[in-house]
This record gives C-alpha cells, sequence and structure tokens, in this order.
C-alpha cells in the first residue's frame, strides 16, 4: 500500500505540473520527408561574417566607364567570359588624338625636308655665285695683265719714236 500511494501521489504531481506548465515549453510538432532539391520554405535571418571558400580577384586590362554589366550578383562564371563592356568613347577619342599628332609630326617632317631643299638650293646657289666670282677674279687678272703689257708696250713703242722723232727733226730753242 505504500506503494501505491506514492505512484499514485507521484502521478498527481505530474498531472498538476503538466497542466500548469505554459504552453511554450511544449515541444514543437516535426515532420519527417525525404531530403531532395526544392523550393525553401523556411528563411532564416542571422547576424555575422561570410566568408568564401575561394576568393577570386576581377581586373580589367584597362581602365574606363563601365559601359553594360553582363552578369548579375553571384552568377557563375567562366574564365575569360566577358563579365561587364566598357564605354568606347574614350579609347576613340584617344585614337583620334593620336592620329591628329601623327598628322602634326608628318607635316613638321615635310616642313623640315622643304627647308633642307631650301637650305641645299642657297648653298648651291652660293657655290655658283662663288665660282663665277672666281671666274670673273681670274679674267680681270687676265685683262690687267694684257692691258698692263700693252700699256708697257705702247709707252716703249712711243719712248723709241720720240727719240727717233727728235733727232729726224731737231727742236731749237727760241
Amino acid at each position: 500500500m505504500p506503494k501505491l500511494v506514492l505512484v499514485s501521489v507521484g502521478v498527481l504531481v505530474l498531472a498538476i505540473a503538466l497542466a500548469a506548465a505554459p504552453e511554450r515549453s511544449r515541444l514543437p510538432a516535426y515532420q519527417f520527408a525525404k531530403v531532395g532539391r526544392g523550393q525553401a520554405v523556411t528563411k532564416v535571418v542571422a547576424a555575422g561574417t561570410v566568408q568564401p571558400d575561394v576568393s577570386v580577384v576581377v581586373s580589367s586590362q584597362v581602365s574606363g566607364q563601365v559601359k553594360e554589366i553582363l552578369v548579375d550578383h553571384n552568377d557563375v562564371v567562366k574564365e575569360s567570359q566577358p563579365i561587364a563592356l566598357l564605354d568606347p568613347e574614350l579609347f576613340n577619342t584617344r585614337v583620334d588624338q593620336a592620329r591628329a599628332e601623327v598628322d602634326i609630326a608628318r607635316d613638321a617632317v615635310r616642313i623640315a625636308q622643304n627647308e633642307v631643299a631650301s637650305a641645299e638650293a642657297a648653298v648651291n646657289r652660293a657655290m655658283a655665285d662663288r665660282a663665277k666670282t672666281e671666274a670673273d677674279s681670274k679674267r680681270y687678272e687676265v685683262l690687267t695683265d694684257l692691258t698692263r703689257r700693252r700699256l708697257e708696250r705702247k709707252s716703249t713703242l712711243a719712248s723709241g719714236e720720240e727719240a727717233r722723232a727728235s733727232e729726224a727733226w731737231p727742236v731749237k730753242a727760241v
């Protein structure tokens, strides 16, 4: 009998404890299902830092303004797959500027070549003028020498004739 009293008191205490306990302490109802892929039914909210398994550095060979983004966040991409398009306007402007600079350089070369040709022509003219001046100088030296010789010959002839004339026609002083 004491056993029966103890068991009945234990059952009674257990019944009171279960009746007095709030509902939140009750265990949730579980549902068993086969594991498979599908849509998530429960949304999980958590605080913390997400760390990637693999970190990849993405870079471009050139810099510029992005015209269009070809992939979305967390898309799977393959090696060498373009992920964005750059605006070509800046590159086209630089190419046009470089072409203009090349044209300016070509014009500068052409001008320098013309100046060289003009300088060569001036040198050739100066050399021709020098050759002409040297030839004129030699010609005048020859002419001077011939004139001097004629003068000497005429002077000699005049002196000889004067001497003969004074012998042939004596002049007396009056």
